[in-house]
């Protein structure tokens, strides 16, 4: 067992991937972060493997002999994905936590402020010429051009945002800038928004997506806020083979969009960013809006 600051720190080396209810990523080599519910077990020894159920879907992940957490314990696993000799692929266990102890320590780094310098500070595809950026160093910039977004949200609302932003972009290693161009197309960093179809709050999340990624509510600007980020961080991990910010390009950056407006089922049935005007015409604004915030003009095409 982990505890939750170990648990979120083995996520972020082994770059994992959160799982989408009802996706398995095919192929060996990644990772997989599994909030559920431990449902149960099957097999014995070494062969032993937990039952998760999460979001309606059950994983079988083989952990050998371990100490168990409780039957419907609300845990969160980290997964391998290994192939087998037939070509198929099985789950092995890397590591797990109580799901209340990762939310702890999420918490925790919520609460602190951004120090030191931005790890991610990379030449993302429309960083100037070469420039690298300290983004922490510009949290009141940050905090500023929030509250101008939205001047509803409150001084306490507006650090809160700001702290998670940047805290949760460094450790997942995305631009900032994309952040901010994303949750301003989706909601304008209205905190309530509410979508037709049901998406909620900052990032817009689906209510199965949120029970995926273990809100309590989605409602609340944080929880939403280090989710979506986590979500863009999974989908650039899906289309790039795990690469680092540094090594994106806007193929890249296009698909993990397409898959965050439309869903991943969409790209990969269409091979790509699916036909879909409102997807499309999504890619072009928050692109528009990155590239603004980058310093770019916002009309420039790729």
């Amino acid at each position: 067992m982990l505890r939750g600051e170990e648990y979120l720190r083995q996520s972020a080396a082994s770059r994992a991937v959160s799982v989408t209810p009802g996706e398995r990523p095919a192929g060996g080599g990644t990772t997989l972060d599994i909030a559920g519910t431990l449902s149960g077990t099957i097999g014995s020894g070494e062969a032993l493997a937990l039952l998760i159920l999460s979001g309606g879907t059950s994983y079988a992940v083989r952990c050998g002999e371990i100490s168990l957490p409780p039957l419907g314990a609300e845990i969160r696993v980290l997964a391998r994905v290994l192939e087998t000799a037939a070509g198929q692929t099985r789950l092995e266990l890397a590591g797990w936590a109580f799901a209340s102890d990762v939310e702890k320590a999420r918490t925790a780094r919520r609460s602190s402020p951004p120090t030191g310098a931005l790890d991610a500070r990379r030449k993302g595809p429309t960083a100037a010429r070469g420039a690298s950026v300290d983004h922490t160093a510009y949290f009141r910039q940050y905090a500023d051009a929030i509250s101008r977004i939205n001047p509803r949200l409150s001084r306490e609302q507006v650090e809160q945002i700001t702290r998670v932003l940047l805290n949760t972009s460094r450790e997942c290693d995305v631009d900032p800038r994309l952040v901010m161009a994303v949750i301003l197309a989706e909601s304008g960093f209205n905190p309530n928004a509410t979508s037709r179809k049901g998406a909620m709050g900052l990032g817009q999340l689906m209510p199965a997506t949120a029970r995926g990624m273990g809100l309590r509510d989605p409602y609340e600007p944080t929880q939403n806020l280090d989710a979506s980020i986590r979500i863009i961080r999974s989908a650039l991990n899906r289309y790039s083979g795990n690469a680092g910010w540094k090594d994106l390009n806007w193929e890249h950056l296009r698909l993990a969009l397409a898959a965050y407006n439309a869903g991943s089922g969409a790209v990969k049935k269409y091979g790509g960013v699916p036909p879909y005007r409102e997807t499309q015409n999504y890619i072009a604004k928050v692109a528009s809006y990155y590239r603004q915030l980058c310093g770019e003009d916002g009309r420039a095409s790729r």
